[in-house]
């Protein structure tokens, strides 16, 4: 074989041996990218199941707080209404307070004018006592009954300070007429009347 024909044997075999070592290094350097894609891919789909893990967590957190939202919604909701009842109720017994007071203040008064007119009376109200007792002392001819029955009639002026009706006594007793008898009773009788107890 001439030394042609080897060298273009040679050339031949290193053409013909030239494309498989490249194409065997492509494949090499493909492979590496496959198996480096391969684990990003592993890692991102790590991520994304990590994350729609968070993202049900945050929908979960968030319907349980909506919920929550919506309970204190209500329960704020029935506290204003039941604020709404206490305030009514506090501003209706208010008013029943005002209204009992006024009705004590008005009672006190009453009462006021009454023991007046009372105090005013019972001077009268004994004379008069005293007059009935004299006279059925009288009937009874009690000495005893009758004298008991003066000294009332005379307390009695003495605190009613009347100074016509202690007249009218007076002249009942020294003269023991009918006549002045009368007199007496019908003075007592208009003071009997007019000092009779008022509640207003």
């Amino acid at each position: 074989m001439s030394w042609k024909k080897v060298c273009v044997v040679s050339l031949l075999f290193i053409i013909m041996l030239v494309p498989g070592c490249v194409s065997k290094s492509a494949y090499e350097k493909a492979q590496a990218d496959l198996t480096t894609a391969q684990q990003s891919l592993s890692t991102i789909t790590a991520d994304r199941d990590a994350t729609k893990t968070q993202l049900s967590k945050v929908e979960s957190d968030l319907t349980a707080a909506q919920q929550s939202l919506s309970k204190t919604q209500s329960d704020l909701a029935t506290a204003q209404q039941s604020l709404s009842t206490v305030t009514a109720d506090r501003d209706a017994a208010k008013a029943q307070l005002s209204q009992a007071q006024a009705d004590l203040a008005a009672a006190q008064q009453s009462l006021a004018t009454l023991n007046s007119s009372v105090e005013t009376a019972q001077p009268y109200v004994d004379i008069a006592t005293g007059y009935l007792n004299l006279a059925l002392a009288g009937l009874n001819g009690s000495e005893t009954d009758a004298a008991v029955a003066l000294v009332q009639i005379m307390v009695g002026l003495s605190a009613a300070n009347d100074p016509a009706l202690t007249a009218a006594w007076d002249a009942f007793e020294a003269s023991a007429s009918t006549a002045d008898n009368i007199a007496f009773v019908e003075l007592l009788t208009q003071r009997l009347n007019e000092t009779k107890p008022k509640t207003n």
